[in-house]
């Protein structure tokens, strides 16, 4: 026998042993290949609008992210491409208070997941300053309310 045929066959064991009667681990790849598909891939105008954004987030830059939010409220959606995070998780790591400020009276939402499922909240230490701040909206149904009100809008 060849070594092409044994290494053909080798793969072949392989495959089936993954793939074979292990139902789970096919729902799996198959769960992991349809939200691949799913995924809108990022235009490379979005990714410089995100970058540009975000630069001026983890900056601390309050003047270009108030033009920048005075020229596109929707940059307030934006979200890392790595980590899924939004500006107002960004403030909450930084504990960044004037940050979280603007972004809070411009209508960001304060309950965006990353995509560790993890809000801003969640991020920021539990003593801090910002902490409190995101606490306290979070508890006024006002808030809440506001929020909901803009997803929907949008």
């Amino acid at each position: 026998m060849s070594s092409k045929s044994t290494a053909s066959s080798d793969s072949d064991e392989e495959h089936h042993a993954l793939a074979g009667n292990d139902f789970q681990t096919r729902a799996w790849l198959h769960r992991i290949q349809e939200a691949e598909h799913a995924k809108p891939k990022p235009t490379a105008d979005l990714i410089e609008r995100t970058d540009r954004w975000f630069e001026a987030v983890e900056a601390g830059n309050i003047d270009l992210i108030a033009q920048l939010m005075k020229d596109d409220k929707t940059c307030l959606r934006l979200k890392t491409l790595d980590e899924g995070n939004t500006a107002v998780h960004v403030a909450a790591e930084e504990n960044n208070v004037e940050l979280l400020k603007i972004l809070m009276d411009n209508g960001a939402f304060l309950e965006e997941k990353n995509s560790f499922g993890i809000t801003a909240i969640g991020l920021c230490e539990k003593d801090s300053e910002v902490f409190g701040i995101l606490n306290k909206a979070l508890g006024s149904p006002d808030l809440r309310r506001r929020g909901a009100l803009q997803r929907n809008s949008q």
